[in-house]
């Protein structure tokens, strides 16, 4: 099951952004059901994506009438395993911006307050607030540990690891002050996300855990530890959405293991005796082949917060997805709808959008700040008609260096610096069944570099990888016969 931090809907729900196992970041277009296009970081083999973040939706002024196309202009900040944070403009389809929070330490959330402030917490267990226009850090303070983050004024914020702590940003000092803490989960927490209000502060916070089966509603308000509405899903939880909070009542939705999405609706303000809220609709998506049936995951969902109350679901397999809009009041009950698989469909339509956009870094391409800036190259290389990108210009020897991800500084040689991992390298080479690849990371000696890279490895690489490893040990002696 994906990481719930690798995939977000943008605010109206009109983007869907995933960063997939093999690091390339992904933007559909919801309404249309179109992959708009792909983005390759320069760095995908050194930095792993950790959690993928869409900026919140601009303010329109009120003399101005744009249309809902035209609004879509928000940033997505990316975390890495080696401790930054790239932000992507989809419409310039490039790293406007790199920040480096912790390295290498881990980014392990990211949460915006405004399209200029962005906050991200780390491994190392630092919460760090941006100005992303300038790049610039505001201020760096540390928590009591951390693996989810949501932002609920400019001041105030919850962070968690198992427990919740609602803490108080304080910059002069560049300490937090602890204003309440609650139970929590039993496990690592993967999400937090505040119930909003129009022009009302956030008095509920909701908390899933992967490891956990149960989703719990966090009164702020309350000094009770307990949770004010707990929701049974009886499965293994990934991603979670909730509906704007209305009355009291909260719509909230949640997929699992095998698939599912499972839906509540609950007046948390009324429900003193802190009973278990049970589901009160659940959804599969299931295409079907010569009267076989096969499941269809649903992998995320989002609430419109629109008159007729709808819903939008993504659906498919990793890097292969299909959007279908639906009403709650439809979703009651145990329900199942039968479409066609995408992986079966995965012909995409024409356009000339859907393409990888992978930036070209040579040795004379330079960055020139860390604020919202062009990346150009300034080589003098001539380059060969054919040949846009200027890759058959440069010698054998740089293009064979490019490769080699574990060299260090020798001599007055630049090298690109050594990861703990190989895991990215490998899973390109098992995929497109490249000799050379394989060997190179074989032929890694280090037993942390092996540990990393072998635990970081998705489940369905393991096959592939133990085929290889036999093949590669049968090779030095005879082949074994049956």
């Amino acid at each position: 099951m994906a990481s719930v931090k690798l995939m977000n809907f943008s605010p109206t729900g009109e983007k869907f952004a995933h960063s997939g196992p093999d690091g390339i970041l992904r933007i559909w277009n919801t309404i249309s059901g179109i992959l708009e296009h792909e983005y390759q970081p320069s760095e995908h083999l050194t930095a792993t994506t950790t959690c993928v973040r869409y900026s919140p939706q601009k303010e329109k002024k009120k003399a101005a009438v744009k249309s809902l196309e035209a609004s879509e202009g928000n940033l997505l900040a990316m975390g890495t395993l080696a401790g930054n944070i790239l932000i992507y403009s989809p419409e310039k389809r490039e790293i406007v911006a790199t920040l480096d929070h912790a390295p290498p330490h881990a980014v392990l959330d990211i949460t915006w307050h405004t399209t200029e402030r962005l906050y991200s917490l780390a491994a190392n267990n630092t919460l760090v607030e941006w100005d992303v226009t300038s790049g610039e850090k505001i201020v760096s303070v540390e928590v009591n540990g951390g693996g989810a983050i949501c932002a609920l004024t400019k001041k105030l914020f919850c962070v968690t690891s198992r427990s919740i702590e609602v803490i108080a940003l304080l910059r002069k000092s560049g300490t937090v002050n602890l204003k309440n803490s609650y139970t929590g989960h039993t496990s690592l927490v993967t999400q937090l996300l505040p119930l909003l209000v129009k022009d009302a502060p956030t008095r509920y916070v909701i908390s899933s855990s992967q490891e956990d089966r149960f989703i719990y509603a966090w009164d702020l308000l309350s000094e009770n530890e307990e949770p004010a509405g707990s929701f049974m899903v009886k499965d293994i939880i990934g991603t979670v959405a909730v509906s704007a909070l209305q009355e009291g009542a909260v719509t909230l939705s949640a997929t699992t293991r095998t698939g599912t999405l499972v839906l509540f609706t609950q007046h948390l303000n009324g429900n003193s005796q802190r009973k278990v809220v049970k589901s009160m609709g659940k959804l599969r998506v299931v295409s079907e082949v010569n009267g076989k049936q096969t499941v269809i995951p649903v992998v995320s969902s989002f609430f419109c917060n629109d008159v007729s109350s709808s819903i939008i679901i993504a659906y498919g397999h990793s890097s292969i997805l299909k959007f279908e809009r639906m009403s709650i009041s439809d979703l009651s009950g145990d329900k199942e709808i039968i479409r066609s698989d995408p992986s079966a469909t995965a012909a995409r339509k024409p356009t000339a959008l859907a393409k990888i956009v992978t930036p070209l870094m040579t040795k004379d391409t330079f960055i020139k700040g860390p604020g919202y800036v062009d990346v150009e190259p300034t080589s003098k290389v001539k380059r060969k008609h054919g040949d846009p990108d200027g890759i058959a210009a440069l010698p054998m020897e740089e293009r064979l260096n490019a490769l080699a991800i574990d060299k260090t500084k020798t001599g007055d040689a630049t090298q690109p610096p050594k990861a703990d991992n190989v895991a990215h390298l490998l899973l390109q080479g098992l995929h497109s069944k490249d000799q050379r690849i394989l060997q190179s990371v074989i032929d890694h000696g280090d037993k942390d570099t092996i540990d990393n890279t072998v635990r970081r490895l998705p489940t369905p690489a393991i096959v592939p990888l133990l085929k290889h490893l036999q093949l590669v040990i049968r090779g030095k002696g005879h082949k074994s016969v049956g």
